[in-house]
């Protein structure tokens, strides 16, 4: 009973604090802008993907769009993800309405008042918005031959070669990564890494689970994300969006020939703070996890760590009317 006790304790402590550095997150003026923004520029976009769009959709929300990005530009600039992003999605759903002929007024007058106070010139070289068409045949062509064999072959590795990864390799997986889904496509998600043996080394004495192999590891990566993105019934959204990016980080070294471990991370142990100041994560951020990155030796040994059975994993519910 006194276990059973404790462990409440412990874990209604924790769920207190994640509690507290959400809402002291999403109180942040500029990020609830920005939050606010992606969600209404995701809902235009995936209005414009529907096989039958309703006709005049999204007026209200362009409406109130163009509203926060002249909130916005007023207090910030420009220069951000979300405006740009928003920028983007504006034109794209005026366009696909011109095309349908749909009658906007409201929504063009708005944009072309905002553009011209602002002095606004798309950057369409860098952000498109709107829909993108691709043939069948483009999304089975993805170069992946042997799917299993990809899958199979990405295994935690313990020990590395020594030699360094360059910043090249990095930001290309880091690149590849980018590409993970997430909510409204808010991309909440953070690498940060240096090159400082000091760093890395410092870095590896706050993690549990690398003793024995620490002192083969010369990169670490540590994947972050901010929560202050989400509304209030999200909560804890930011670990399901930085998981998947976490999940794609691996994915994209391996692909790029680099073997990687990861390290799950307890939030707020004790050393949170520390690794916190050297990286200078920010409070309204939640570290989701550590991974260790190194070049392949000649030959690699992998723990077996089998799977389970896809009887234990995949479960097909039958109609209760079959």
């Amino acid at each position: 009973m006194i276990h059973k006790i404790e462990a409440f304790l412990h874990i209604s402590l924790k769920a207190i604090k994640e509690t507290a550095r959400f809402i002291t997150g999403s109180s942040k003026p500029r990020d609830k802008y920005e939050m606010e923004m992606l969600i209404i520029a995701h809902a235009l976009e995936k209005g414009m993907v529907n096989k039958d769009p309703r006709l005049g959709y999204g007026v209200e929300k362009a409406i109130r769009l163009i509203e926060l990005m002249g909130q916005y530009l007023n207090r910030y600039g420009r220069r951000k993800y979300a405006i740009e992003e928003s920028i983007a999605v504006l034109d794209a759903y005026i366009e696909f309405s011109n095309a349908k002929k749909v009658n906007i007024e409201k929504v063009v007058s708005g944009r072309r008042k905002l553009y011209q106070k602002y002095k606004i010139i798309p950057n369409t070289s860098e952000y498109k918005g709107g829909a993108k068409t691709y043939t069948r045949q483009e999304l089975l062509d993805t170069g992946v031959i042997e799917p299993e064999k990809f899958f199979e072959r990405r295994r935690s590795v313990r020990n590395f070669s020594g030699e360094k990864v360059s910043d090249k390799i990095i930001q290309r997986a880091a690149e590849l990564a980018a590409n993970a889904p997430s909510a409204c496509n808010r991309q909440p998600s953070k690498i940060r890494y240096s090159e400082t043996r000091i760093v890395n080394d410092e870095i590896g004495s706050y993690i549990a689970g690398n003793a024995g192999f620490k002192e083969n590891i010369s990169t670490y990566l540590v994947v972050s994300a901010k929560v202050s993105g989400y509304q209030n019934n999200e909560m804890f959204a930011w670990y399901i969006d930085g998981g998947i990016f976490t999940a794609y980080v691996m994915q994209a070294f391996f692909s790029l020939g680099i073997g990687s471990c990861i390290f799950q991370w307890e939030q707020f142990c004790k050393n949170e703070n520390k690794i916190k100041r050297l990286l200078d994560i920010q409070s309204d951020e939640c570290i989701i996890a550590i991974i260790a990155i190194g070049q392949y030796e000649e030959t690699v040994k992998c723990v077996c760590a089998q799977r389970k059975s896809i009887r234990e994993i995949l479960i097909k519910i039958n109609n209760k009317g079959e």
